[in-house]
């Protein structure tokens, strides 16, 4: 009986040994090694159709009226290699000695890189299209030149594992990941950016106000974790250039963003660290002048932020020993910005029924395409004669309460005055259904709509 025992135990061993092993064996075959993935500083060329490059290790891409550069950062926030930045920056540069620019950079979330078929590089592919499109358009119209669309997609390791359970157990790696790469190099490829931008402003400053060259604006975009990077790098100048607005002259001057217009969609951070940014805004005295310098964008049904989030926050260590003097600093700390309700300014509402319809309609259909660009054109041009005219009230004063896009109303909350640089907006399901949808037709279009009226307004 003893042996038996001991038998059964050792062939219990044997199994949860096994067990043990084949787990790990798992694990490791399912982790996604941290390397680069655009390792060529060649220009390879974007299919449109097929959705991939015909050079995938390539760091700088050419697509339909557009550009596209890659720069890849590793888990420490070092760049992969400064070749590929040099190439990408060089690339611009030479670019903006011919027109304008659009210069628009995406940082990508969780679960994301830079490879070639991650669906949020083909996702960028076409927002920058789109835009491109837009810009014509609007040329066109305006009997202007056209900006030209310059994109830069900034790669982490937002994926490690690709095999569940274990993928969806990398969130606390991640999120820590995010913010150690968001106070690494990418501040200097974003100040490179802005510095390439001035350059151009200021050495066709001649031809910009004689309306034959338009500006070249800067916008960034951060979306989840990749909301995470963004924030790390830019809150700190962000706060300085709102707290410093005063010029050399001592005339009170428009709070400036980093580059033009900073972008956070769906971002997965707490909304505690944003309280000095808010309370900025709501407080400072700025100008009259409408210029928003930060635009976050939450659906209101992003299950990764309004639940798994305050979730792994409250199971994280630190938050949860952590002393606060109030209910109202503790919830900050655990709930995810976009949903933290005290902040909120704006609400994004779906306006037009059939709008989805005519999105995917528009996808396939070069005239309904084409009608579709026209009317976003439209918008653009009222859009940014509201904003002018928001331009005449006292800082004391609301707005009109609603930005009219194409599909969407951008309403404004009773609270929000039409000076304060920062919107914190609340998104309808039907336009983001939950946290990975940001690439929605009716979002895109929104974000293309809304993006180009903020960085076409004289405030900017």
């Amino acid at each position: 009986m003893v042996g038996n025992g001991i038998g059964m135990k050792i062939n219990d061993l044997r199994l949860r040994l096994l067990a043990s092993i084949f787990g790990l064996a798992l694990l490791l075959t399912g982790c996604v090694s941290n390397t680069q993935y655009r390792t060529s500083t060649k220009i390879g060329t974007y299919n449109d159709k097929t959705e991939r490059s015909v050079c995938p290790t390539c760091s700088l891409e050419e697509g339909d009226g557009y550009s596209l550069g890659y720069v890849e950062l590793d888990d420490q926030g070092w760049f992969w290699n400064h070749e590929q930045v040099s190439a990408v920056t060089n690339c611009f540069s030479q670019k903006l000695t011919g027109d304008g620019a659009l210069i628009l950079t995406f940082i990508h979330g969780w679960k994301h890189n830079a490879s070639d078929g991650d669906d949020n590089v083909q996702m960028f592919h076409g927002v920058l299209r789109r835009l491109a499109a837009m810009e014509k358009v609007l040329a066109k119209r305006q009997g202007t030149p056209a900006r030209q669309v310059l994109g830069v997609y900034v790669g982490w390791r937002g994926l490690t594992h690709q095999i569940e359970p274990f993928k969806e157990l990398t969130f606390w790696g991640r999120k820590t990941a995010a913010e150690v790469v968001g106070h690494g190099a990418v501040i200097e490829l974003l100040a490179e950016l802005e510095r390439l931008r001035d350059i151009s402003n200021r050495s066709y400053a001649a031809q910009i106000k004689a309306g034959t060259r338009a500006q070249t604006k800067m916008v960034t975009m951060g979306h989840s974790f990749g909301a995470e990077v963004l924030y790390s790098a830019a809150a700190p100048i962000l706060i300085d250039r709102m707290v410093k607005d005063i010029d050399d002259g001592g005339k009170q001057q428009n709070p400036k963003s980093f580059g033009d217009l900073i972008v956070l969609v769906n971002p997965a951070f707490e909304a505690a660290r944003f309280q000095t940014i808010h309370r900025l805004s709501e407080s400072k005295e700025f100008t009259t002048i409408t210029n928003c310098t930060l635009a976050v964008f939450t659906s209101v049904d992003d299950f990764a932020t309004k639940d798994i989030f305050p979730f792994g926050r409250g199971l994280n260590v630190s938050s949860a020993i952590d002393s606060y003097r109030d209910n109202h600093q503790q919830k900050a700390n655990v709930t995810a910005l976009g949903h933290y309700q005290p902040w909120i300014t704006h609400d994004l509402r779906l306006r037009a029924p059939a709008a989805q319809k005519q999105e995917k309609a528009a996808a396939t259909n070069e005239v309904i395409q084409a009608e579709m660009l026209q009317k976003s054109s439209d918008r653009v041009v009222s859009l940014t004669a509201q904003l002018k005219e928001n331009t005449t009230k006292k800082g004391s004063q609301t707005i009109d309460g609603v930005y009219p896009f194409t599909h969407c109303d951008l309403v404004t909350r009773p609270t929000h005055l039409h000076n304060e640089p920062v919107f914190v907006v609340s998104v309808d399901d039907k336009i983001i259904a939950d946290h990975n949808a940001i690439s929605s037709g009716l979002f895109i279009r929104f974000l293309g709509e809304f993006v180009t009226a903020f960085t076409s307004s004289p405030s900017n």
